[in-house]
């Protein structure tokens, strides 16, 4: 049975105007021929707030679409002109117009509910407050994703930026941005205007990658039954042709339909270990003896009815038609004994889909013999 594995996540990105001036006076205030030409800030103040959980090794939500989560980013981008420019969009570092199209930078934000639990915060990690250009000459939109990189993995050329994330099976990858169709939003124009000043555009973050969960089951083995099964446990779960990192499509100008999209090179020689919630070397550890035989190796022995999951997970991203994932079992006997199973393809009657969860059955039968079936 397929399960849903998170809610959606619902980002507000709040831009409230800040100013000691009445409201009317701050609308008159500035006219079109008072407009900066200078790359400077404006007083029109960027906030960043949310309406709608998360914890561990993944960002989750809850019902309601609140999360916590430290270590996502932001990029404040220009997409268009409003107004006429000498001033070219030009995302590529170095370009004369750098840094008045990536106006803000890969900047990391952090989220967090609110005390009522009614809203989540995002917080410049910084403390420092971030404001419009002073010249209202393009239309800029918000591009934020989760796991944040440093930003020599940041790759610019003039029309796209993309965000190169390594991994490891506990990162979820998340994605999402905030753009209008009006020919000038997002900019202080825009906000200044007085039917604008309370709007708060909304940005809604999609997960990009599926969970794996794994339980085992005893399986018959010749004339033995379950015998074979029952006296094996489970050392170590890997998942194998996983890639040792994804390439996140931040922004593309002139595609926007490439926006947040994700692509990776599997590898069969790289692999994902499962891990427990509390222990980051393995499984293992959280595991017991066998009938509190202490003489017995440490291990998740096969029961004889259906176990709980094993550990939290793993976190892969969606494979492509032409790419499979693998799964390979560490078994030992009561010896001491190691097996080392044969790769296993993780097979699936229907398409996986990025943000859910999907439950992997091991059928143990001793250890010569594992069957992986996937539980949609």
């Amino acid at each position: 049975m397929m399960k849903i594995l998170y809610a959606p996540l619902t980002l507000v990105w709040a831009i409230l105007m800040v100013s000691c001036s009445s409201d009317d006076d701050l609308i008159e205030r500035i006219t079109p021929a008072q407009w900066s030409r200078e790359v400077t800030d404006s007083d029109v103040k960027i906030q960043l707030s949310t309406g709608s959980k998360t914890t561990k090794a993944s960002i989750t939500s809850d019902e309601n679409g609140l999360f916590n989560a430290k270590g996502m980013s932001v990029f404040c981008l220009a997409t268009d002109y409003i107004n006429p420019s000498t001033i070219s969009i030009d995302w590529n570092k170095g370009s004369d117009g750098f840094k008045y199209s990536v106006w803000v930078n890969n900047v990391q934000i952090n989220a967090k509910i609110d005390k009522n639990n009614e809203k989540t915060n995002l917080t410049w990690d910084d403390d420092n407050a971030r404001w419009y250009p002073s010249g209202s000459w393009h239309k800029y939109a918000f591009y934020g994703y989760y796991p944040r990189v440093a930003d020599e993995n940041i790759s610019y050329s003039s029309t796209k930026i993309t965000a190169t994330i390594p991994l490891d099976g506990t990162q979820d990858v998340i994605y999402g941005e905030a753009s209008s169709t009006n020919p000038k939003a997002y900019s202080r124009e825009y906000f200044e205007q007085k039917q604008h000043k309370y709007e708060i555009p909304a940005m809604s973050f999609k997960h990009k990658f599926m969970r794996l969960k794994f339980q085992i089951a005893a399986g018959s083995y010749g004339n033995n039954g379950t015998v074979d099964a029952l006296n094996s446990g489970v050392k170590k779960i890997e998942v194998l042709n996983v890639p040792s990192e994804v390439n996140l499509v931040i922004a593309d100008r002139e595609n926007s339909s490439n926006n947040g999209a994700i692509s990776f090179t599997p590898d069969m020689n790289n692999s994902y270990e499962l891990k427990t919630d509390d222990a980051a070397d393995g499984i293992t550890s959280l595991f017991t003896h066998k009938d509190n035989d202490e003489t017995t190796p440490l291990a998740y022995w096969v029961p004889s009815t259906w176990s709980k999951f094993i550990g939290q997970g793993i976190l892969v991203p969606v494979p492509t038609a032409d790419n499979h994932y693998y799964v390979r079992v560490t078994l030992v006997n009561k010896k001491g004994e190691e097996f080392v199973s044969a790769p296993t393809l993780i097979e699936n009657t229907r398409d996986f889909v990025a943000g859910r969860s999907y439950r992997i059955r091991l059928t143990i039968r001793g250890t010569n013999s594992i069957q992986s079936t996937v539980d949609n």
